[in-house]
């Protein structure tokens, strides 16, 4: 079995070609070029517009639907290509539900991917449990995920340093007036996770209700470090079917 990627030149500025390569690097025997390949045994077009009547296996890449007449040409290839890959559950609405999956993306290069996610916690725990410091057992056992709390021990000129330490603020608390940490750590350019208590979703910020959402959200935010090998993967899952 070989799979063909057929994409733009290498020229062009689209991130497409690029991903497509990344893809085409987990598949043995996987080649990517401008123009189909009749010998394969399937013809992957990253993306769609670059979609040319062909004898073998034919599958697309589909990003968005354009909302002039080019949509069109979006609903005509959808009809006629064997199978649709989609990024996400919005843009596989779009397309027939008997032949279309979902291929997740992910960035290119190691430097995206951390070695951890690091979470601060600003504060301790009270008696009366508010803080919800019970929960990290839970927050910490996800993987690549580290977490870092204050415990009150921090003064308040040192407290720029432990910003500078994190990627998200994380808060926990069932009960706030504010807390002072949110605005300490948009002004740091930190990114907020927080519950509807206090301010906290007066501000830009992610949002969770419960426990069980807050450790979804985390997960999430976590990137697998063989994204790219599972989408790869699945895509010849899909020919190996359509064979």
């Amino acid at each position: 079995m070989k799979i063909h990627f057929v994409t733009e030149t290498k020229e062009q500025s689209w991130i497409l070609r690029p991903m497509a390569e990344r893809l085409a690097s987990e598949i043995p025997g996987a080649s990517v070029g401008t123009a189909v390949d009749p010998s394969a045994t399937a013809n992957v077009f990253f993306n769609y517009a670059l979609y040319k009547p062909v004898t073998t296996i034919t599958a697309a890449f589909f990003t968005h639907r354009e909302k002039d007449e080019r949509g069109d040409d979006f609903d005509r290839i959808a009809s006629e290509i064997g199978w649709c890959f989609a990024q996400s559950q919005r843009a596989a609405l779009l397309l027939p539900a008997y032949k279309t999956s979902i291929i997740p993306t992910f960035p290119l290069g190691a430097a995206y991917y951390k070695k951890s996610l690091v979470l601060g916690i600003v504060g301790r725990e009270y008696s009366s449990g508010r803080k919800r410091m019970d929960w990290l057992k839970d927050i910490r056992a996800i993987n690549g995920v580290t977490v870092l709390v204050t415990e009150g021990k921090l003064k308040a000129a040192e407290m720029p340093g432990f910003y500078r330490m994190i990627d998200y603020l994380l808060v926990l608390s069932s009960n706030e007036g504010g807390p002072q940490p949110v605005l300490e750590a948009l002004a740091s350019c930190k990114p907020v996770i927080a519950p509807n208590v206090g301010y906290c979703w007066e501000y830009p910020g992610i949002r969770y209700d419960t426990k069980a959402e807050l450790v979804e959200i985390l997960s999430k935010l976590v990137l697998p470090r063989d994204g790219w090998r599972r989408s790869a993967a699945h895509i010849q899952h899909i020919i190996q079917r359509l064979m």
